[in-house]
């Protein structure tokens, strides 16, 4: 039997994006280290039939519709509000934590908006269950 050490630190790996209530598109180290994200420009697009944002990366930055993306040793980010506020797609009143996956043909990276993770408000994770939820609601009176 042959055991292999663990040497990754961080809060979590499994990739995941968040749309933030300031309007920036956000992804964790999970994601940094699985995509191989690196600071340049990407393009937005979105599906709205399938509810479906797609990040393309390696774009120029003389490329219509370039956005800077920024990444740092915890996450990456792009300023997104003027995209989503085309698209109608909600931000202000909270954060909300999405999967984000690779396509098909490794162009883009995939947000399912239809599926979130969980949503923050005032700082506050929202319930994965009603189970969860009553939890919480018991605790607040308390």
């Amino acid at each position: 039997m042959v055991f292999e050490k663990f040497t990754k630190k961080g809060r979590g790996l499994k990739p995941m994006a968040s749309i933030r209530s300031s309007g920036q598109l956000g992804m964790n180290r999970g994601c940094i280290e699985r995509f191989r994200l690196m600071s340049g420009f990407v393009a937005l697009y979105y599906d709205a039939e399938s509810k479906r944002i797609g990040i393309e990366r390696g774009i120029s930055e003389h490329d219509d519709g370039a956005h800077q993306l920024i990444v740092k040793p915890s996450n990456a980010f792009v300023g997104a509000r003027a995209f989503l506020n085309w698209y109608g797609i909600p931000y202000e009143d909270k954060t909300r934590r999405y999967e984000i996956s690779l396509s098909e043909d490794g162009r883009m990276l995939i947000v399912d908006l239809r599926k979130p993770i969980y949503s923050t408000r005032e700082g506050r994770r929202t319930p994965r269950s009603p189970a969860e939820a009553e939890d919480q609601e018991a605790m607040r009176n308390q």
